[in-house]
């Protein structure tokens, strides 16, 4: 489906950072499509923590794909 095909392209993109916003954009379409989605979130999470080092919108993300996985992603 589309989403996973966003979240493949973005999670492809994302080791080399060679376009950090346009993995940004990736994601936030994915949330926007699917919002239920805790991989969305889980991979965003990563990309805040890691990629742009902002600790604060990492955080909140891991905690809605924990919110929504019942506690069961492992990602986050």
């Amino acid at each position: 489906n589309s989403v996973d095909a966003l979240l493949l392209s973005a999670e492809t993109l994302l080791p080399v950072h060679l376009d950090d916003n346009r993995v940004l954009l990736l994601l936030n379409q994915a949330a926007s499509i699917d919002a239920g989605n805790p991989r969305i979130f889980s991979t965003r999470g990563w990309f805040y923590l890691f990629t742009l080092n902002d600790r604060e919108r990492s955080e909140k993300d891991f905690r809605e794909a924990l919110r929504l996985s019942n506690d069961a992603d492992l990602l986050a």
